[in-house]
């Protein structure tokens, strides 16, 4: 098992994960327009495209899912995403973002943030604590509210995780610098939903947290991370 980052936007401000095992999951699909670059991850890797079993999206948010329903359509292949924010979606409507600090303010005013979702159905509605063998990864489902309500991430066989926006690395818009250094996404709805969800993946223990800005980050320096917001 390995998991394969998917560069959206240079130097780790924006990307999307590969899932690879008997099967590969791609984990988010980042914003409008990002089908070539996951294609060409996927030829570097030597994964074709009947090796793809499912698209799983974090959460709704247009960077994560702006490019799922034309992956869709190249890997005929189920999408799955939590059911808090199946409307959104299937509406091409937006989530509500609330800027967690000056820049996401000033983000918030950008031509993209004013962008919809190209609609999507979605064929799989996730609770949280699916088993994903069943698609050849050995990995389960995570519900870990805060960023977004529907938020989820994906425990791995390895040790690893793939975990959205649950938490950023770096500055900004995550990723630029410091990578490793956790942070709170640019747009973030319940900082204390969010802080349970990080103590629910320090008690997994993951050894790596692949993260859709920045990262990956670490378990302690998470850890430190939450101190400092009590």
């Amino acid at each position: 098992m390995e998991v394969i980052t998917v560069p959206i936007l240079p130097l780790r401000m924006l990307q999307s994960h590969i899932v690879r095992d008997q099967k590969s999951i791609i984990v988010d699909t980042g914003n409008p327009g990002s089908v070539p670059k996951i294609l060409d991850a996927m030829e570097k890797h030597k994964i074709a495209i009947e090796d793809v079993s499912l698209i799983l999206i974090t959460h709704s948010h247009l960077d994560h899912s702006g490019s799922a329903a034309e992956l869709q359509k190249v890997l005929n292949v189920p999408i799955a995403m939590h059911g808090f924010e199946k409307e959104y979606v299937e509406n091409g409507t937006r989530l509500p973002l609330t800027p967690k600090d000056w820049f996401g303010k000033l983000f918030k005013k950008t031509p993209l943030i004013k962008k919809n979702v190209e609609r999507f159905k979605v064929n799989i509605i996730l609770k949280g604590d699916e088993d994903l063998k069943q698609y050849g990864v050995d990995a389960r489902v995570v519900f870990t509210p805060g960023h977004t309500p529907g938020s989820v991430s994906v425990m791995l066989g390895n040790g690893e995780m793939v975990a959205g926006d649950v938490v950023s690395g770096g500055i900004l818009l995550g990723g630029i610098l410091n990578n490793d250094v956790p942070t709170w996404p640019i747009f973030h709805d319940d900082t204390i939903n969010s802080i349970k969800s990080l103590k629910q993946i320090i008690n997994l223990s993951p050894t790596k947290v692949h993260v859709g800005h920045g990262g990956p980050v670490y378990v302690p320096s998470i850890k430190k991370f939450i101190d400092h917001q009590s």
